[in-house]
């Protein structure tokens, strides 16, 4: 954990995945592969967010816009 603090202070703004909050099993394929998808989704998915923020900012909309990863939609 203190990793990601290190990294957020050494880095900011810059996307980072930490294989243990994203999948907390021991299996290290799985745990590798989801982390190294994730990590390269996550700079492409931050650029396509804030593109639609933009276009729906400049249509009209007000209104929070608010995401959260498909895994919660099961929680």
């Amino acid at each position: 954990m203190r990793l990601g603090a290190l990294l957020t202070e050494i880095m900011p703004g810059v996307p980072f995945t930490l294989s243990h909050q994203l999948v907390p099993i021991v299996r290290e394929y799985r745990r590798a592969s989801a982390t190294a998808i994730d990590a390269s989704l996550k700079p492409l998915m931050q650029d396509h967010l804030r593109g639609l923020e933009t276009d729906l900012r400049a249509a009209g909309y007000k209104n929070d816009i608010l995401s959260r990863p498909a895994w919660a939609a099961s929680c």
